[in-house]
Parts: C-alpha cells; structure tokens; sequence
C-alpha cells in the first residue's frame, strides 16, 4: 500500500510528518510520498535527521526496512523560484502558484507507476499510490486533480460555529 500526502506550507507539514512516522512504523507493508514545496523539503530534511527521530534510520528486529526507506520527498517546483534569505508572504504566494500549476505534472507519473518524477527518480514506482491525503489549505489544487481525474479529491467544507464544539 503507497499513501500520497500533499502539503505546500510550512507549519502545516509538521503534523503530517509525526502522523507518516506513525503509520510506518505500525505498518511495515506502507510506503508514504510527500509532495512538497521548495520550502517546505528542509525543514523536513533537518526534522528526520534530529536525534529523537533516530529510530526510523535503523531496520527493526523483524528485519522490515528502515522507515526512512519508506519514504520519499518530492519538490514540486520548476526550479524558477529562488528562495530568499529573507521570508516575505509574495515567496509564499509565488510558491503555492508554482506548485499549484505544476501538480499533476508531478502527480501523473505517480499514479502511472514511472521510473521517474520530474526528472527525479520515484523509489516507490512498482506501488500505486492508494491513498491521497491533502492539506485542507491547497484544496485550490483540486481543480487540476479533476480536470485529470475526475471527482477523485473530496471537497471539505467545515465551518465552526460558536457553542458547538
């Protein structure tokens, strides 16, 4: 089983990463795809490296792969963007449009099974992905999903009301 997650902001990414690891570890058959914006792919980098999350780089004693081996990250980006040293919002908007346009482009040679994704190779080729997990924040992007695909991607709406909790 493959799970796509897609995530173009920062803060966003943190509480789908703590839930991949998860997943991976209490399922040794799962491989986990990220697709990502140029910003976000450090932070992740740094947080998979830290010395709390050591565990994912070793085999478990049943000898299943690292969990690390079970994940990819994938910029969506057309390398066009270069980011700055100083974060300004108008980085972030030109960011979520490039990813935003660049999406299935990204998207189809995952869901086809190819060798590679943008020129970039795709470790997990032989699984289709079975599952997609979106940050509620890019639902823009779902008018690509279905001019492709049709009405594959649930819209969600939830609105908050006071005194309902």
């Amino acid at each position: 089983m493959s799970i796509l997650l897609l995530t173009v902001y920062r803060g966003h990414v943190r509480p789908f990463l703590h839930l991949s690891l998860n997943l991976l570890s209490v399922h040794p058959s799962l491989h986990l795809t990220f697709l990502v914006a140029p910003s976000v792919s450090p932070p992740i980098t740094l947080e998979l490296a830290s010395p709390g999350l050591a565990h994912i780089h070793t085999p478990n004693s049943a000898g299943n792969e690292a969990i690390i081996d079970r994940l990819q990250i994938i910029n969506v980006t057309s390398q066009t963007i270069v980011m700055p040293e100083i974060w300004r919002p108008t980085t972030m908007a030109e960011e979520a449009d490039d990813y935003a346009e660049l999406f299935p482009d990204f998207l189809k040679p995952l869901l086809n099974g190819d060798k590679e994704i943008n020129g970039s190779p795709h470790k997990f080729h032989n699984t289709i992905p079975s599952l997609l997990i979106f940050d509620v924040m890019i639902s823009p992007i779902s008018k690509y999903f279905e001019a492709d695909y049709g009405s594959v991607v649930p819209r969600f709406r939830t609105r908050r009301r006071l005194g309902s909790l």
